[in-house]
């Protein structure tokens, strides 16, 4: 493992950091990640080594490198991260992994569909920026599913990216305890409501890859419907986060594509 240098933490809500890290002489280490990877950070947390994965939230193109940690009851990491962890403090860390995308040139000038919940945004904010700023003709739409604005982590930047691209990249916010003026956009992101999106507002023949990211009700909902509805397996992407293990400690779980 080597080690990571904390050179930046970002409050993005009450309860998630973005932490910058700083790789120094192992740089070449991190370089070139294809995006949608994740690292597997180790902390001495009361004289326990804990080791959790987390996304990367960053794209390759980008000077610096970073992961989002939302807190989670009894997290004994994502605690640590929130509540105690100092800029200049050392992690360290495995290289990039995982397979959520297999392959950066493989998407070139596609037009990419995108449905994350809470954290799961972290893996799908580093292919968005990716595919937006390398792939000038590609147009992104991105479902984002929270409990309340508040509780939305990189909302600041997402917006930027829109505003950016705004003829790109379309982004609909979701809120499952706060009602808003659309009632499409209230409640959770499932079936029902990505039937909605299509019927109302997308045409979901513009895109030719889903990438879902979040929870296995969301996730596991939303892939039977596009599966029932015209898109290949193939072109279906999912990712789930925080599935307990059998100690009841969470974990991000891979499903096999």
């Amino acid at each position: 493992m080597k080690p990571l240098v904390v050179s930046q933490i970002v409050r993005q809500t009450r309860d998630s950091v973005q932490l910058i890290l700083d790789a120094g002489v192992h740089s070449k280490d991190f370089e070139n990640f294809t995006p949608g990877q994740y690292l597997t950070l180790e902390a001495d947390i009361n004289g326990e080594k804990v080791r959790r994965s987390y996304s990367l939230c960053s794209s390759p193109d980008e000077s610096q490198f970073s992961v989002g940690i939302k807190k989670i009851e009894d997290g004994k990491f994502s605690s640590f991260a929130n509540d105690k962890l100092k800029v200049g403090d050392v992690l360290h860390s495995l290289p990039p992994m995982g397979s959520f995308l297999k392959d950066k040139i493989w998407i070139k000038s596609k037009n990419l569909f995108f449905i994350a919940a809470g954290s799961g945004i972290t893996p799908v904010l580093s292919l968005l920026k990716y595919q937006l700023q390398n792939n000038d003709n590609a147009k992104c739409c991105l479902l984002y599913g929270n409990r309340s604005s508040k509780s939305v982590m990189f909302k600041e930047e997402l917006d930027e990216l829109k505003n950016q691209y705004m003829d790109r990249f379309q982004i609909f916010y979701f809120l499952s305890r706060e009602e808003q003026l659309s009632e499409l956009l209230n409640g959770r992101i499932n079936a029902v409501k990505l039937a909605g999106i299509f019927e109302n507002v997308i045409d979901k023949e513009v895109f030719q890859d889903y990438f879902l990211c979040g929870p296995e009700e969301m996730v596991t909902s939303c892939k039977s419907y596009l599966s029932e509805n015209g898109i290949e397996k193939s072109n279906i992407h999912t990712e789930l986060f925080f599935v307990a293990s059998q100690d009841g400690t969470p974990k991000k779980v891979k499903i096999e594509q």
